[in-house]
């Protein structure tokens, strides 16, 4: 057979195993909701759901989101059955016999509910809100929740998990971001869960397959806000320099606040105390900074100045950074030796606990 021959074969036996492939799909998300349905009359709503969860994992139809839904409803999911609704009406192949039935309960669940929307950086995570699964960020444009203080957690592969928080009140919307950032050292493990009916014939076990599998990821902890930071401070002019060494704690994602003891010019008694907000302009490996600092000098007395700076912060991971920065000082009270104004390039590293 010659090459073009087998390539035309190949395109023509192409559609029928994926004909093949589709019917095998669907013929196990059958067996998978007759064993929920089994379960569900039995009183198991937890198992049921589970076996629902499967056969939409494996044959995606919109049909099956109403056996889900339902199925949270009962267990007094509100909010996760109100999202699973909301999608079965987005769903591209959703049927017109439930349209208006569908909607009548997802009015009737709204008016206890709130609703959410959530910006994930990068746009392609996966989100889980409350104690809910993670899912898509992009299935849904607004999310229902109960209304309160919500939680929510994003992931993705190769970058670090994160989570942000927001109030909702019922009846209103309200809006939440979540930034990751690249993670170091990612590894992956696949757990093929198996669940049984219980009984025989077909009814039987029923197990979810090799190709049900679901991939978990395994990452780092998220580097704690509280950290310590130790750097030091040159003057400009050659003549010195300085150490400073504290604690910082990071009050937004973008945001982060230093108080640090100074010890300048070695063998005399000259100390003092930096404090200092640093706001950074990125949320990558390499982020620039802008810093606004006051330097306090005990020389005869607190000399107080102001300081200005602009750097480059290198995170080679989540817990640890190397920054440079170029700035400069004003002091307010000089003594009788010292400029008013001063170069102080610094040279430093943080780390996350």
């Amino acid at each position: 057979m010659t090459c073009r021959a087998l390539a035309v074969a190949l395109a023509l036996l192409a559609p029928i195993a994926a004909h093949a492939d589709d019917e095998a799909a669907k013929k196990e998300a059958r067996a998978l909701l007759q064993g929920g349905n089994k379960l569900r009359e039995g009183g198991d709503l937890a198992g049921a759901l589970a076996l629902f969860e499967s056969a939409y994992a494996r044959y995606p139809s919109a049909k099956i989101l109403i056996n889900i839904g339902t199925t949270l409803r009962d267990l007094k999911r509100e909010a996760d059955a109100a999202n699973v609704y909301a999608r079965y009406l987005a769903a591209p192949d959703v049927g017109t016999d439930r349209v208006k039935e569908v909607q009548r309960i997802l009015a009737e669940l709204d008016r206890s509910l709130g609703q959410l929307t959530i910006t994930i950086e990068p746009a392609d995570a996966e989100v889980a809100i409350g104690g809910g699964p993670f899912v898509a960020a992009g299935l849904l444009p607004r999310w229902r929740v109960a209304p309160g203080v919500v939680t929510v957690r994003a992931r993705k592969d190769g970058w670090e998990p994160s989570e942000a928080t927001a109030t909702v009140k019922k009846g209103k919307t309200a809006a939440v971001t979540v930034r990751l950032v690249k993670s170091a050292v990612v590894a992956t493990a696949v757990i093929v869960p198996v669940v049984e009916s219980g009984g025989g014939g077909s009814d039987g076990p029923v197990d979810t397959g090799p190709d049900a599998a679901v991939r978990t990821t395994v990452v780092p902890a998220p580097a704690s806000r509280i950290g310590i930071t130790a750097r030091a401070l040159v003057d400009g002019r050659g003549r010195g320099a300085a150490g400073a060494a504290g604690a910082l704690v990071r009050v937004h994602d973008r945001v982060e606040l230093q108080a640090a003891a100074i010890f300048a010019r070695p063998g005399e008694l000259t100390v003092g105390a930096y404090a200092a907000a640093h706001v950074e302009l990125g949320d990558g490996a390499w982020r620039p900074r802008l810093v606004a600092g006051l330097p306090v000098i005990f020389d005869d007395g607190p000399r107080f100045s102001g300081r200005a700076a602009a750097g480059l912060a290198w995170f080679p991971s989540a817990r640890f950074a190397v920054v440079i920065e170029l700035g400069g000082e004003f002091a307010l009270n000089p003594a009788a030796d010292i400029d008013a104004w001063q170069l102080t390039p610094t040279i430093g590293a943080e780390a996350h606990l």
